[in-house]
């Protein structure tokens, strides 16, 4: 999300190459999509050539979602002509390469509308009947709905379950008073922003705003809101001389600062690592719709984090969400999660390769429940209640279990990996 023009990114201010390779790092650790406007400009043009230059294997999905009648004449053209060669061949349909089929030359009219970027993998062009610049954001309504689409997923709500829903992250480079109210659409559907400072206008109005200490009380309501207003004007003056802000810029504003949902990129980090920050580190903020409903609909609870970063091999985020956790009031119900859905992990839905991967993951988290809960995990009581699988050998059938050994009997009958049953039998007494 963000700036389509031509941006000017300071090298000393934004590193592009070490954006771009953390983008696609991100992305293929947490076999993410990831989605633009599909044009050949501004921050479009960014992802596109991190992906070309970054992920040469094309392991990642790039999806441009783009107004067909924002393109220029010479691709509108092309797209038109295999079309009919669909319809009339539909046994045979045809695929386009951009990369291949970019028409050459632009017409005088057509300096405005753009061109598709090349390196996306996948593109969806949608055509609201109406040709020229008027079109660019006219694409934004289906985006929206398709995105919350995927989100969705085959999640199935089922209460006392970590299945996750799939998490998004919205990355703001640049941008405009249109990215702004994309933003505050995102952080009301529960998604968190990653806001790169640096690159210019919004993303810089948003940090300087973010950063700016406020030295009056904060529950002095009319108090905060006239210092934000304040520090907010004068970030706009500096970052976006040209614009003007109305009452609802400023209450978008607001929102995204009372939101707690936002991570700033800057220069030195690693760009992987806020990504994961901003999905993984925020476990405690609850979005708001606009009607100020706590829950939306793809907020992630902690044991979903939880399950997120064991399903990414996020370890050092273990300790925080699996304390908050523990410590959320039912330290049974957190061990019964752990072990039931995560340490006996499996889905017909999910690559075997991921499965593999949550329960060899479970096993730092086990060892972490041993050090820091060894006492609640030896009064834990094993039966049919609490895991909802019986155990089966027969010469030690037995109604209930309690203790470490209960744990160790049952993972031995899930075939949990040798690290799970290694560090419980390390913590049994003789």
């Amino acid at each position: 999300m963000g700036g389509a023009g031509n941006m000017v990114l300071p090298p000393n201010q934004f590193d592009i190459d070490g954006f771009s390779k953390g983008l696609v790092e991100a992305a293929t650790r947490t076999s993410a999509w990831v989605i633009t406007g599909g044009t050949a400009s501004g921050v479009m043009e960014i992802v596109g050539k991190a992906m070309r230059k970054h992920d040469k294997e094309r392991k990642v999905p790039c999806l441009g979602i783009t107004p067909y009648g924002a393109l220029t004449r010479g691709w509108r053209d092309l797209i038109c002509s295999e079309a009919a060669f669909e319809e009339s061949c539909p046994a045979n349909p045809k695929k386009i390469d951009a990369a291949e089929a970019k028409p050459e030359g632009t017409a005088v009219d057509d300096r405005p509308l753009a061109a598709l970027q090349e390196n996306h993998s996948h593109f969806i062009i949608c055509d609201n009947g109406k040709v020229g610049s008027q079109t660019f954001g006219t694409e934004i309504p289906f985006r929206t709905r398709f995105e919350d689409h995927v989100a969705k997923g085959d999640f199935n709500d089922v209460e006392g379950s970590l299945q996750v829903r799939v998490p998004r992250v919205m990355i703001l480079l640049n941008g405009g008073k249109i990215s702004l109210e994309s933003l505050v659409q995102a952080i009301q559907t529960g998604c968190p922003l990653v806001v790169c400072r640096g690159t210019g206008r919004l993303a810089d109005v948003i940090c300087r705003v973010l950063e700016e200490p406020c030295s009056v009380n904060d529950e002095d309501e009319n108090c905060f809101r006239s210092h934000l207003q304040e520090t907010l004007h004068e970030a706009v003056k500096e970052f976006m001389p040209q614009d003007t802000l109305t009452t609802q810029d400023i209450e978008h504003f607001e929102a995204i600062v009372q939101s707690d949902m936002v991570v700033i990129y800057s220069i030195n980090d690693r760009f992987e690592e806020v990504v994961l920050q901003a999905v993984l580190g925020h476990a405690g903020s609850a979005p708001t719709t606009s009607s100020g409903d706590l829950e939306a609909p793809s907020a992630v609870a902690v044991g979903q984090q939880l399950a997120l970063a064991v399903q990414w091999g996020c370890s050092n985020y273990y300790g925080h969400l699996g304390q908050r956790l523990m410590e959320s009031g039912d330290p049974n119900g957190a061990i019964k999660l752990i072990f039931k859905e995560l340490v006996a992990f499996n889905s017909g839905m999910t690559p075997v390769t991921v499965v593999r991967s949550v329960r060899e993951n479970a096993g730092m988290l086990v060892a972490w429940l041993l050090q820091n809960y060894l006492k609640q995990m030896d009064q834990f009581v094993v039966n049919k209640e609490t895991l909802g699988i019986d155990i089966h050998w027969s010469h030690v059938a037995q109604e209930s279990w309690r203790s470490l050994e209960g744990l160790l009997v049952w993972s031995v009958e899930q075939e949990a990996p040798c690290s799970v049953l290694e560090i419980i039998w390390s913590y049994m007494e003789d």
